[in-house]
């Protein structure tokens, strides 16, 4: 059907969008294409002075799926109406926690998980290549940014969408994949409209409506626990002063502290004091990190001596950070495991250890050296100062 009507800006439906409000003089059209009918008869008419033309995706009733969509029929229609600028609607999930269902999401990124769908006018012999390095219009997606905010939606700006095939969801692990891509959401009908649209050398710009989480998301059911009333005290603790700190997450090698330290050396006694300074002594002088094993803090629950500056939270901060060191010295005087969480992940570890048959040490070092580890450290901070 021919038509004098010229509609600049054109919005393609998504599901439950089947018409557009406010419209006058609205004709409807019944376009042919050389590539077969659109999805549905176009509803052209003027909005606020301006030609608008709406398409319904799926047709009225939604009964086209995403797979069967005759995209290229569609975007030529709009395109012999004079369209230069098209707003897609899209149904979509989320794969952030912040994009919450009802929410909107102005994408400016694809990823094409689509197949089989014919995704170019240009076939027969036509050949070209289109620049889809930036698969929207970046001013007309910033248009429908800032009037979704001032209408008071909840809207995101910028995203990865993910146009998968369809028309079954993806599995878990598929939408996990996604997600660990850093995608954003998750849809079946952004392409190969994108791709046609630029083709046609019309501006295209999406406005993603998140409907779900996807199947990524595994809520935890609620559970109600009654407490009794209490009071809690709050003790404030003061932290050390940056030179004396033991934990640093970005230095370039982790000191690890075992047990034997605060145990009976072979002269039969303790030395915890002499044990802290030549500890704390190494620290300052490399800016090392210090990892210590779970028994060495926790001795004083079997009434034992611990090093002054050992605390849980010293060890639960440490643990978390000793996989980012790369270098690893290990000093156990009496060859007890330091049960070090994350000293696997360092590629040089070096020991020192009183027992030669050790099996922690022969199974996890790659150097062993046996030696007393009071003699060695005291020898190895002489050494740094």
């Amino acid at each position: 059907m021919s038509t004098s009507l010229k509609a600049t800006i054109a919005v393609i439906g998504g599901t439950g969008l089947d018409n557009i409000e406010g419209m006058t003089g609205v004709q409807h059209l019944d376009i042919d294409t050389p590539f077969g009918k659109p999805s549905d008869t176009i509803i052209a008419g003027k909005l606020d002075g301006i030609g608008v033309a709406f398409l319904p995706r799926h047709g009225r009733g939604h009964f086209i799926s995403p797979t069967e969509l005759n995209a290229r029929a569609n975007i030529y229609a709009l395109k012999s109406l004079g369209v230069e600028h098209i707003i897609a609607i899209n149904s979509c999930g989320s794969f952030r926690e912040e994009v919450k269902p009802g929410h909107l999401l102005i994408p400016d990124q694809l990823i094409d998980r689509t197949r089989g769908r014919t995704s170019t006018f240009f076939t027969d012999g036509i050949v070209a290549h289109i620049a889809f390095a930036d698969p929207f219009c970046a001013d007309l997606s910033k248009i429908l940014y800032d009037s979704a905010k001032e209408a008071g939606a909840s809207v995101h700006w910028k995203g990865t969408y993910v146009c998968m095939e369809g028309p079954a969801f993806s599995t878990r692990a598929e939408s996990k994949l996604y997600k660990s891509w850093g995608a954003d959401v998750i849809g079946m009908t952004a392409l190969p409209e994108a791709k046609l649209a630029r083709e046609a050398e019309i501006c295209y710009a999406i406005i993603a409506c998140a409907t779900d989480y996807d199947s990524w998301w595994e809520p935890v059911e609620p559970v109600t626990v009654a407490l009794p009333e209490i009071r809690t005290e709050v003790t404030g603790v003061r932290a050390p002063a940056s030179g004396e700190q033991t934990i640093r997450p970005d230095a370039s090698l982790l000191l690890v502290a075992g047990a034997g330290w605060t145990k009976k050396q072979p002269d039969g006694q303790t030395h915890v004091p002499e044990a802290e300074a030549l500890i704390l002594g190494c620290l300052r002088a490399t800016q090392a990190s210090l990892g210590g094993s779970k028994s060495l803090v926790d001795l004083s629950g079997e009434g034992q001596v611990v090093l002054p500056f050992m605390t849980h939270l010293n060890q639960i901060g440490q643990t978390g950070s000793s996989p980012r060191h790369r270098k690893g010295l290990a000093t156990c005087c009496h060859g007890e495991e330091p049960h070090v969480v994350g000293w696997r992940f360092i590629t040089e570890r070096r020991a020192i250890n009183l027992n030669p048959n050790c099996g922690w040490a022969q199974g996890k070092t790659d150097v062993l050296y046996v030696a007393d580890a009071f003699q060695v450290m005291q020898k190895v901070n002489e050494r740094l100062t």
